[in-house]
């Protein structure tokens, strides 16, 4: 909740300041609990959040995001129906 709230204020102060321009932002918050780590990643805009998994001996990339492109049609879509501008 903590991050959704953070990213949430971003947003919020970014659209006041200009409505025309564009940026990108990635997060990642670690907890542990009861011996587990938990990883939690949010990311807007054309960036990607990428994990080292070494369990195995070799490190080993895995995704944590998907990047948010405009060439998407899903992307265009969801930018144009909550009103923004796709330039």
């Amino acid at each position: 909740a903590a991050l959704s709230a953070a990213l949430a204020t971003l947003d919020k102060e970014a659209q006041a300041a200009e409505k025309d321009s564009g940026c990108s932002i990635s997060a990642v918050l670690m907890s542990r609990s009861k011996g587990k780590l938990k990883l939690f990643a949010a990311n807007v805009g054309d960036v990607r959040i990428m994990l080292a998994d070494s369990s195995c001996g070799n490190a080993t990339p895995k995704s944590m995001s998907e990047v948010h492109r405009t060439e998407t049609r899903q992307e265009a879509a969801r930018i144009l129906h909550a009103g923004g501008l796709i330039i």
